[in-house]
């Protein structure tokens, strides 16, 4: 059997939720419909590199006994559970029910700062930027928060210049 192996580790959640006192990874959202935004962070916590004994590149391909070579595609899982007035259609009474959704999707890597750029919704970003921003001027001050900004605006400014210099190689 394959153990999966954990690259990542929440960084926390910006939006309209609250975090459960209880279970790990798991937020309360007061809100949800298609004008809402949620964003959470993701902290590397190793490399897949290096777990998977690579010294460059993420394998995309591993190989299960029994079932041959699968193709590895990042995903994101969520669950939504919330309660809802539902009416008997026989007897016309209405009741409170709870229910539960879940959504898996996979998401297409990009091997290139262009191509992740290409991809981005640019308004999504604004706002994803912005609760940051706030968020860590509320909890770390001012200062913290325009050291934040600089090291996005130098990081994503050094990703380009990297990948179109790669390109050009």
């Amino acid at each position: 059997s394959v153990q999966p192996v954990q690259f990542f580790k929440s960084g926390g959640m910006t939006g309209p939720v609250t975090a459960s006192m209880d279970t790990q990874y798991l937020w309360h959202s007061g809100t949800c419909d298609e004008s809402t935004t949620v964003t959470f962070d993701m902290d590397i916590i190793q490399s897949s590199a290096a777990t998977l004994g690579k010294s460059t590149s993420v394998t995309n391909i591993i190989n299960i006994d029994g079932q041959g070579e699968i193709e590895l595609k990042p995903c994101i899982q969520t669950c939504f559970a919330y309660t809802t007035c539902v009416q008997d259609k026989s007897t016309g009474i209405w009741s409170t029910v709870r229910r539960m959704r879940v959504l898996t999707t996979t998401m297409p890597t990009a091997s290139t700062a262009e191509a992740l750029f290409a991809s981005l919704d640019a308004e999504a970003l604004a706002v994803v930027l912005f609760h940051k921003l706030v968020c860590t001027s509320l909890q770390e001050g001012l200062q913290e928060a325009q050291t934040l900004g600089k090291r996005w605006l130098l990081s994503t400014l050094l990703c380009v210049y990297r990948s179109a210099e790669m390109e050009q190689a």
